[in-house]
């Protein structure tokens, strides 16, 4: 008989929360516990549907296959040695790296290592190991603009629309948007000129779109008709950008600012 312990656990952090399109390292690691030598072990380590599988290591010797169409490693190793330590015995590990396809918990995300065989009789009380990861809440949220006219003359209006869209893969809240016009683009009493948000309120003074909650594919805009009041071979930079932190975390940030440039002509 052979003591063979299965182990399943994430690289140093000893953590199982993560964010969603965050990089996670986890290790499987059999120990022999026993004095007895034991050979032709095989290890069955499922990945949940929730993950794709970026890369993978064995770490000590054996035989390592993935078969990407059940999301399946099959791990051989031909001999663990037995009488080490009865503590921790000897033992063979190998590495995964995984990425979150979705955010959530529950069916879909769990990894399951399980010793499936050993040429001898396994006696150790822990042969299969499951842990099941929780990937927290997202959306990534785009900001993007327009203008009808890059290059008017000093008295023309130009609008300028600023789209906000949520990119998912969930809901947002306390979403908010820093667009404060710049010097030679006026918004005052002329009635042609206006701003306008199709979703939340917007403060001239401080240039603080509150768009407030953002539901996953959702976009919204914030609509500013301004009168030009500045000489030619001017050049205003109009810049918008997530301000604040959303509720959700943002997974891509490197679309959450925009400007534009105007000239005068």
């Amino acid at each position: 008989n052979v003591n063979l312990y299965m182990y399943n656990y994430a690289w140093y952090s000893g953590v199982y929360t993560y964010n969603y399109k965050q990089q996670i390292v986890m290790l499987a690691q059999v120990n022999n516990l026993g004095n007895t030598d034991a050979t032709g072990i095989v290890v069955k380590y499922v990945v949940g549907d929730a993950f794709k599988v970026v890369g993978y290591n064995l770490l000590t010797p054996g035989t390592l296959t993935f078969d990407n169409t059940t999301n399946t490693f099959t791990w051989m190793i031909d001999q663990l040695n037995g009488g080490n330590n009865t503590y921790s015995g000897s033992y063979a590990v190998f590495s995964i790296v995984l990425e979150s396809l979705r955010s959530g918990s529950g069916n879909g995300f769990g990894l399951n290592a399980t010793i499936t065989n050993s040429d001898q009789i396994n006696i150790g009380t822990t042969k299969t190991r499951i842990r099941n990861l929780i990937i927290n809440s997202s959306a990534d949220i785009q900001v993007n603009q327009t203008t009808n006219n890059s290059n008017p003359k000093k008295g023309d209006y130009v609008t300028i629309k600023i789209n906000v869209k949520n990119n998912g893969p969930n809901n947002t809240t306390g979403v908010n948007i820093t667009d404060l016009l710049p010097n030679g683009l006026i918004v005052d009493s002329d009635p042609n000129t206006s701003i306008t948000a199709s979703q939340g309120t917007y403060d001239p003074t401080t240039g603080l779109w509150a768009i407030g909650t953002l539901t996953n594919g959702k976009e919204v805009t914030l609509t500013i008709i301004a009168r030009v009041d500045a000489e030619s071979g001017t050049t205003i930079a109009n810049r918008a950008y997530l301000s604040g932190t959303p509720a959700q975390y943002d997974w891509n940030t490197e679309n959450n600012a925009n400007e534009k440039y105007i000239i005068i002509t």
